[in-house]
């Protein structure tokens, strides 16, 4: 595409009618209140009104367009139709958004309360420098002020340490009153303080009996201490975080099992990594799933290829999977697109340390923290406010043709959302009720684009039903005997038929390898890129078959030349029709002059073209 605009009243104005639109005068809603709207009416009124017509002379340059691509009366009336969606209520939605609000806030308090615990737990690792000896903490900024005295200047006697305050205590008790006043929590480590409140007055300053606990107020999932505070780990390994690669874990190479015990002080004193705690959780990680580390599927040697060196020796960094692929890194690994990993386990808690409460709590916050402003500001239409069962209507903000292959788009409505008995208001869809003497009805055409498709093929093969294996299955397949497509391509490719489901009708709308493989890593996050690229490989090479180009006179006596084999088609590869230009200096671009005009698609299991 050469040319396009954003989707803004002002941009599109500018692309189509090739005249710019003032929109200044917009801010005017946004940032003044009703007086200055009364003060400037003509202004305003002006500006509302040529909106609309600009809003016009833009239909009037798009309508010509629109009718060459959806030239049938019928879709134009169905989009019209589509347009005027709205949903029924009844005082239950606004008893639903109060029950939400309310239960939100109650188990958000309960959050916090929990994760300040946890940090105040995770704070007393100061104490005799015990963070060091830990897998998560060991890499948290510990550092303290500089004019407050390192651990290293403690004076040592036999009495065991107090408690936190204690310790912070001796690392300040040279300062001034003043001193400790104009420092922001003095003696605490850095990764704490930034998760306290500053005041005016410190009021983590003062003699033992005047000190106050200062809590971490500032804690939430969203921080990037917070996996680390809850020692979390991926599939019993723990989690680690680097800057220029996102989330991940760290795991012991299979290559370097056998250097992993040796020199390990001087490894420790070297990196800081607590490689003796670190051996010791591999080895009860390996009693407790009643694995051999040797055998298992993690540590292959291509896997320690795959990994990343991050300056620990024996030990490699692999990243959390992210939904759109390796090139992106996982901000979060609390963020929702992980619940699915926390519910199956794979994502956890250190199986040593009382951290599952936050999670579950996160957990049961997560569909209203992501959707709680969208639905609150639902336009919500009420006919009549004053009674006691009032019905009203939400107007959807749809989108007729909102997407590539002309789908609706709505954010709130048009998402797939299931009831789930720990999510706070995931019962959203059940708040559209009819009034009384109504019913909804709903009705779906099954497999529309599966249907669709069957006949398309059916016709350009054959002009028979059922000619095609795609076809056939549709029409005879059999969810309760596993022939059914989404059955047939779960078993090709291990998975489940839901996921099944989500690949087949991706390939529907046009999705190509590369989304396979991102789809087949995120399903199965034990898969390395080459495996995952090999199982898309097989999947299309099953039911699509694989491109080859037919030579033409001219292209057989060069391939001859060079003595590339051909088959008894005169087909050739991709990659051999590449070499064969580039041989003689020519662009893919200029492949016609050695190739027939249409490719083919070739079966390797049957040896005929398809």
């Amino acid at each position: 595409m050469n040319h396009g605009s954003t989707n803004s009243l002002a941009k599109l104005y500018e692309f189509y009618c090739h005249k710019t639109l003032d929109k200044s005068t917009r801010d005017l809603f946004v940032e003044g209140n009703l007086q200055d709207i009364r003060e400037s009416f003509q202004c305003v009124r002006n500006y509302c009104a040529l909106d609309v017509k600009s809003t016009f002379e833009i239909y009037q340059m798009m309508w010509p367009d629109f009718l060459v691509h959806v030239p049938s009366p019928v879709s134009f009336c169905g989009m019209l139709e589509m347009g005027t969606s709205f949903l029924p209520i009844t005082r239950s939605w606004k008893e639903y958004i109060q029950r939400s609000e309310e239960m939100f806030e109650k188990i958000t308090s309960e959050l916090k309360e929990s994760l300040m615990d946890v940090a105040e737990d995770t704070l007393k690792l100061m104490i005799d420098d015990r963070y060091k000896e830990n897998l998560w903490t060991w890499n948290m900024n510990w550092s303290i002020h500089k004019t407050a005295r390192p651990p290293a200047d403690f004076v040592q006697n036999n009495t065991p340490q107090k408690n936190v305050l204690q310790t912070i205590a001796e690392r300040i008790d040279h300062l001034s009153d003043k001193r400790k006043t104009q420092l922001h929590m003095s003696g605490y480590p850095k990764w704490y303080r930034e998760l306290c409140v500053k005041t005016k007055k410190d009021e983590s300053v003062g003699n033992e009996e005047q000190r106050k606990p200062v809590r971490p107020v500032n804690i939430s999932s969203q921080k990037q201490v917070t996996p680390y505070l809850l020692q979390m780990t991926w599939d019993g390994y723990p989690l680690h975080y680097e800057q220029k690669h996102g989330w991940g874990f760290l795991a012991p190479m299979k290559t370097q099992m056998h250097h992993l015990k040796t020199n390990v002080l001087e490894k420790e004193k070297k990196t800081g990594f607590p490689y003796r705690v670190f051996m010791e959780f591999i080895k009860q990680r390996k009693e407790d799933r009643e694995e051999d580390l040797a055998k298992l599927q993690l540590f292959s040697q291509c896997d320690d290829m795959n990994g990343i060196d991050i300056g620990l020796p024996c030990i490699r960094f692999f990243k959390l999977p992210h939904k759109n692929g390796d090139n992106f890194n996982v901000g979060n690994p609390l963020a929702k697109d992980f619940l699915s990993k926390i519910e199956d386990g794979t994502l956890a808690t250190s199986g040593n340390f009382n951290a599952k409460l936050p999670i579950e709590l996160n957990k049961m916050l997560s569909f209203w923290r992501n959707g709680r402003k969208r639905i609150c500001t639902q336009m919500a239409i009420w006919l009549d406010d004053n009674e006691k069962d009032a019905a009203g209507v939400i107007l959807p903000q749809i989108i007729t043709a909102g997407t590539v292959t002309r789908r609706a788009v709505e954010p709130t409505w048009l998402t797939a959302s299931n009831p789930l008995r720990d999510r706070i208001g995931s019962e959203l869809k059940s708040m559209v009720r009819p009034p009384p003497g109504y019913s909804l009805v709903g009705a779906d055409v099954d497999c529309q684009e599966l249907w669709i498709a069957s006949v398309l093929g059916d016709a350009q093969f054959a002009q028979i039903h059922g000619c095609t294996a795609s076809s056939w299955m549709t029409l005879q397949g059999k969810k309760s005997e596993q022939t059914d497509l989404h059955s047939k391509t779960a078993d090709t490719i291990g998975m489940s038929r839901d996921q099944a489901k989500i690949f087949n009708y991706g390939r529907v709308y046009g999705a190509g390898e590369s989304f396979a493989v991102r789809l087949l890593m995120q399903f199965n996050h034990n898969l390395t890129q080459r495996e995952a690229e090999n199982t898309a490989a097989k999947l299309y090479e099953s039911t699509k078959g694989i491109k080859r180009y037919r030579l033409n006179g001219r292209g057989k006596t060069l391939a001859e030349e060079l003595e590339i084999m051909l088959d008894f088609n005169d087909l050739v590869s991709y990659v051999s029709l590449k070499r064969l230009l580039q041989e003689h200096g020519l662009s893919w671009s200029k492949r016609a002059q050695l190739v027939d005009p249409q490719h083919v698609w070739f079966d390797e299991s049957t040896k005929q073209v398809v």
